[in-house]
């Protein structure tokens, strides 16, 4: 498992909100008042996706990562909690938010797709009939496919960060190496994610009662092909 803790003390360095991504996601979201992000990370998405909003509630299972949120991204319309994404039902009541994003590559945490159902059952019933959905991961078809192990490397000032898939014993592990500049230190990350396939998220979906999703390759705006590097997905709740 990744030290998300010490991550966190690079993560907008590392993974900066880009004004394309968040001009994409808000235009698609509308006037929704009460925004859930979920895989909300450090906050840096989520203090900008707040603007004009009445109520915004970002989570993530990670508490070093939260921690930095609330230091580091706080808003007066914004709460940050420790909350794994598969207990969603357990802390929201029904209805409590008129929409819901997940960004990057979160999905991709859960255990398989029985999980990612109740996850989209969980997430359907803390929604308002209508509400909308914005969900992101990396599009696995074509790293499956491709057999791809290497994901771009991301350098900047003061870190080099790594990052490779590996398949062991029945698993695809992403492993990663956070390279620090200034000391030479290293942090190692090893965790099991699952690589949902499009097929295999859109069946969840619709399992889940979600309306059919448009789907898009990238923030600006793409259709969605084979050769994406994302795939992006926008649906609402029954």
């Amino acid at each position: 498992m990744p030290d998300y803790t010490r991550l966190a003390e690079r993560y907008d360095e590392i993974f900066p909100a880009s004004a394309a991504e968040m001009a994409f996601v808000a235009a698609r979201l509308g006037p929704a008042g009460r925004l859930l992000d979920i895989g909300c990370g450090t906050g840096n998405k989520t203090v900008l996706l707040a603007a004009g909003r009445d109520h915004v509630v970002g989570i993530d299972a990670d508490a070093g990562i939260i921690a930095a949120a609330r230091t580091g991204h706080p808003g007066p319309n914004i709460r940050y909690d420790v909350l794994d994404m598969s207990d969603l039902a357990a802390r929201f009541s029904a209805h409590s938010f008129d929409a819901a994003v997940s960004l990057g590559n979160t999905l991709a945490h859960l255990p398989g797709p029985a999980d990612l159902t109740r996850f989209f059952e969980s997430l359907r019933r803390v929604l308002v009939p209508g509400g909308r959905f914005i969900g992101q991961i990396l599009h696995y078809d074509r790293i499956l496919d491709a057999g791809m192990a290497d994901l771009p490397r991301i350098e900047t000032d003061s870190v080099v960060f790594t990052r490779r898939y590996e398949r062991r014993d029945g698993e695809f592990h992403f492993v990663s190496d956070l390279l620090d500049k200034a000391d030479g230190t290293v942090d190692h990350g090893d965790t099991v994610l699952f690589p949902f396939r499009k097929s295999a998220v859109e069946s969840c979906l619709a399992e889940s009662g979600f309306a059919q999703s448009r789907c898009f390759g990238g923030h600006d705006g793409a259709d969605w092909t084979p050769s994406s590097y994302h795939f992006i997905f926008d649906t609402t709740s029954p």
